[in-house]
C-alpha cells in the first residue's frame, strides 16, 4: 500500500484535503445499506426545536428509556446488533455524537463539557422531567456516559461502561499502529488500510470482519468530522466513579481480547472492588474492543439481564 503509513490520527478523515478518489467510501456498501435501511424504516427521528447545531437522534421501542452512546469515529450503527435485543422492552435512544454520522459539528468550543451539555439538554426533553435514565457508553461514548451520569439536569439510574478502562493505570493503545488511509491513492488502497485498522482496533478475529462490519466501519470513519484534540483533557473513569450518586448502578463490560485495554483488563475487577464494591464486571470471551458486535449474543444477554436487575 504505497503512501500509507502508521499514524495515530488515522481514524479521522482530513477534511481539509479530501481525496476525490475516496469520495464513494462515505456511502455504505450494499451489505450495510440493506441492513441500515431496515432499521431506518422502523426508527423514529425526533427533531428538537431551538437548536443551532442539530444532534441526530434515533429511537426504537417503547418503555423505560435506555441511551446508547457510540465510540470514536462511529455512529448509531455501532449498536446495530444491540437494538433489537432491547427494543422489545425498552425505548432505545441513540444519538450520532456531534461531528459524527448525521449530526452537525458541535457548537464551539466542541469540548467534552459543551458536547455533554448539548446531549443533556436533548435528553431532558426527550425523556421528560425526572425520568430515570439507563445510559450505556462504548469507548469514547463511555466518557460522555459518565459525564451525563454526573449531570445535574438528568436523573441517571444506571450506567453501563463498555470497552473502556476503570483501572488505576492507563492501558496501552493500538492507535499508534493504525494505517493512515487518508494518504491512499486509490479506493482499493484505502479499503485495505481501513480493513487492517478494523482488525487492529475493533474486531479481534479477522474472521469476524464480515461485509456488514467493514462497510459500517468504513462509512463511519470516512465521514467523521470530530476532532479528538478539541475535546480537551481526557478524564480517567477511575477518577469519576467516586462522584457517582449512591443510587446509580454501575456495570462494566469488556471483551477479553480488547485491543486498546488488553494489559489493564486484569485490574478492572480489583479497581471496582475498591471504588464501588457493588459494581459488576463482565469479561466476554473471544471478543475485541467492539464487543457488542463481535460477541453480540453474549453481550446482549448480559445487557438485558443488567437492565432487568436495575428495574427490579
Amino acid at each position: 500500500m504505497s503512501g500509507i503509513k502508521e499514524n495515530p490520527s488515522a481514524p479521522v478523515a482530513d477534511t481539509r484535503r479530501p481525496n476525490p478518489a475516496l469520495a464513494r467510501l462515505v456511502e455504505p456498501g450494499p451489505a450495510a445499506s440493506a441492513v441500515l435501511a431496515g432499521y431506518e424504516r422502523r426508527a423514529r427521528r425526533p427533531v428538537l426545536p431551538g437548536r443551532t447545531r442539530r444532534i441526530a437522534w434515533r429511537e426504537w421501542g417503547e418503555g423505560e428509556p435506555v441511551v446508547l452512546l457510540h465510540g470514536s469515529a462511529g455512529s448509531w450503527a455501532h449498536w446495530i446488533r444491540t437494538i433489537d435485543a432491547l427494543a422489545d422492552r425498552h425505548r432505545i435512544l441513540i444519538p450520532d455524537l456531534p461531528g459524527c454520522g448525521d449530526s452537525d459539528t458541535p457548537e464551539p468550543p466542541g469540548d467534552y463539557g459543551s458536547i455533554t451539555g448539548a446531549l443533556a439538554r436533548d435528553l431532558a426533553e426527550l425523556a421528560g422531567p425526572g425520568q430515570p435514565l439507563r445510559i450505556v457508553g462504548f469507548s469514547l461514548g463511555a466518557q460522555f456516559a459518565m459525564r451525563l451520569a454526573l449531570h445535574d439536569a438528568l436523573h441517571t439510574a444506571q450506567l453501563v461502561v463498555v470497552g473502556s478502562n476503570v483501572a488505576d493505570r492507563r492501558g496501552r493503545t493500538g492507535q499508534s499502529s493504525l494505517l493512515n488511509w487518508t494518504r491512499a491513492e486509490t479506493e482499493a488502497e484505502a479499503l485495505a488500510a481501513l480493513r487492517a485498522n478494523l482488525n487492529t482496533m475493533m474486531l479481534a478475529d479477522p474472521a469476524n470482519i464480515d461485509p456488514l462490519a467493514l462497510e459500517l466501519y468504513v462509512s463511519d470513519v470516512v465521514r467523521c468530522r470530530m476532532r479528538l484534540p478539541s475535546l480537551g483533557p481526557f478524564r480517567p473513569l477511575v477518577d469519576a466513579i467516586p462522584e457517582l450518586a449512591p443510587h446509580v448502578r454501575l456495570t462494566v463490560v469488556s471483551g477479553e481480547r480488547d485491543q486498546i485495554f488488553a494489559d489493564v483488563l486484569p485490574d478492572q475487577q480489583a479497581s471496582l472492588d475498591r471504588l464501588r464494591p457493588e459494581a459488576r464486571f463482565h469479561l466476554l470471551p473471544g471478543a475485541g474492543h467492539w464487543v457488542m458486535y463481535e460477541a453480540a449474543e453474549a453481550f446482549n444477554r448480559v445487557l438485558r439481564e443488567t437492565l432487568a436487575d436495575a428495574a427490579a
